[in-house]
Order: structure tokens, then C-alpha cells, then sequence
């Protein structure tokens, strides 16, 4: 990884344009929780916890939220540790949306 995409990671600023569901970027260049999604990211651990299948936590998300993204996505969600706050293994580089207990669980 290059000089400047240490510096932003150091720096706490995002390298891509891509934010996990629940995250905005700000006017200011940093990361901050997205208070409309972020409920529902703090929804998707629990419920797959309790129902221990991504395809029954896809068609809740899908028929509570009207969520259109796949079931992959998902997945992709539970194993997002971003939602601890982590990226590219630097802790608090996102505000933490899931107790470290609650990822593990899932």
C-alpha cells in the first residue's frame, strides 16, 4: 500500500467511496454512523442470532425494510468487521455500530 493510503487509513479517512450500510462519509472527510441504517445493521445480528439463517434474516430485512440488496449481502454484513470499527485491522477507524460479543455470536 502506497505512502498516501497509509497517511488517510492513519488519518482515519476512507480510501474508497464505498460505505457499509449504516456509515455516511462527512463533509468533513470522516466516517460517521448514518442514524437512518444504522438501526437496521444493529437488527441484522440479533435476528440471524436467533434464527441462525441468512436466508430468514434476507426476507425480514426484505419484508420489514424493503431491503433489495441480496442475500450475499447479508453475509457479507455479518463478517463486516467494520461494524466493530475495524478496516484494514486499524481498530476505531469506524464508529462501532456491534458489540464485539454480538459479532462474535453471529
Amino acid at each position: 500500500m502506497g505512502y498516501i493510503h497509509e497517511g488517510l487509513l492513519c488519518d482515519a479517512r476512507i480510501i474508497t467511496g464505498h460505505m457499509p450500510l449504516g456509515y455516511r462519509l462527512g463533509e468533513d472527510k470522516r466516517i460517521h454512523v448514518d442514524e437512518a441504517p444504522a438501526p437496521i445493521v444493529q437488527e441484522i445480528f440479533p435476528y440471524f442470532i436467533e434464527h441462525r439463517t441468512i436466508l430468514s434474516t434476507f426476507r425480514m430485512m426484505r419484508q420489514k425494510y424493503r431491503y433489495e440488496k441480496s442475500e450475499r449481502a447479508i453475509g457479507r454484513a455479518l463478517c463486516n468487521r467494520a461494524y466493530l470499527g475495524e478496516y484494514y485491522g486499524i481498530k476505531r477507524f469506524y464508529p462501532t455500530i456491534i458489540d464485539e460479543r454480538i459479532f462474535a455470536q453471529a
